[in-house]
């Protein structure tokens, strides 16, 4: 049916040019209207990605032929919507920002995740293979859920992470049916890289689980109790995990806190349940 209108073309019919241009047009929904803040309320670059989604959902996107400098490139837009700026210069201490390279290329992969038969490939489909995509769905939406305690400690878009969370909770109710299936494909392609890098996110999540997220209780608690609601503010965390000097103040600082609430703090830790050193390693990490 896309292909059918006249997306996916070098030239795109007038009809098409029309209907984007109505869509970009629409005061409507809150999406909508934050793509566009996040695009500087730019009506081409704003046409530019409703044009490369719906191309992208049928099955139909073609990179530009032409790209007249970093400006004209599609990858970045979607990084912009979606709210990955800081995810190429944000990073923990000792460790580099996670998004690099060329975006515009996953664009095309994304478009191969959608295109094709769907209705033939579901019905080809072994209950075992199926089986495939539930198990990498859970572990990615495990890794949401974390981002989302990321979000909770750190603010709500730490290394540009915050938007894969943010995306997610609008849109999940129709992501998660279709990401089951689009799994089981990929995984019938038997990509090995594809494999190791679930695998690696599996071990995040599970070290996660181990040593951060029981301790959440209690930074909680801190940030309801007075003196030291400030120190484990978000923004003082973020910058105690992107900046060495600012590690070195906040620990001082920590210490000195510590010291003088001693009885309070020890008294917070016991009514949400959480070891205090327990909390420390989990701070530390």
């Amino acid at each position: 049916m896309i292909r059918f209108l006249g997306f996916g073309r070098a030239v795109l019919p007038r009809r098409v040019l029309r209907l984007i241009a109505s869509l970009a047009r629409r005061t409507g929904p809150v999406q909508l209207r934050r793509m566009r803040a996040r695009l500087g309320d730019d009506t081409g670059r704003v046409e530019t990605v409703l044009r490369a989604t719906i191309e992208m959902a049928g099955g139909v996107y073609m990179p530009p032929v032409r790209v007249h400098g970093e400006a004209d490139k599609e990858g970045p837009l979607f990084e912009a919507v979606l709210g990955f700026d800081n995810a190429r210069t944000e990073a923990p201490i000792g460790q580099e920002p996670w998004l690099k390279g060329d975006t515009s290329d996953l664009l095309l992969e994304s478009m191969r995740d959608f295109a094709g038969d769907w209705a033939h490939d579901l019905a080809q489909m072994s209950d075992a293979e199926l089986e495939v995509g539930r198990r990498r769905w859970r572990v990615l939406r495990e890794f949401i859920e974390i981002i989302g305690e990321m979000r909770e400690m750190y603010g709500k878009n730490a290394f540009g992470l915050g938007a894969l969370a943010e995306g997610y909770a609008m849109a999940k109710s129709m992501i998660d049916p279709a990401a089951v299936f689009v799994l089981a494909r990929k995984a019938r392609r038997g990509d090995p890289v594809e494999e190791r890098q679930l695998a690696a996110i599996a071990g995040v999540c599970a070290q996660w689980r181990e040593t951060v997220s029981p301790s959440l209780p209690a930074l909680r608690a801190l940030r309801r109790y007075s003196p030291t609601a400030e120190l484990f503010a978000a923004r003082r965390l973020h910058g105690v995990l992107t900046n060495s000097a600012a590690k070195v103040r906040w620990e001082a600082e920590a210490q000195d806190v510590g010291r003088r609430y001693e009885r309070e703090i020890t008294e917070l830790f016991a009514k949400v349940g959480v070891d205090p050193r327990r909390f420390a390693s989990s701070a530390s990490a």
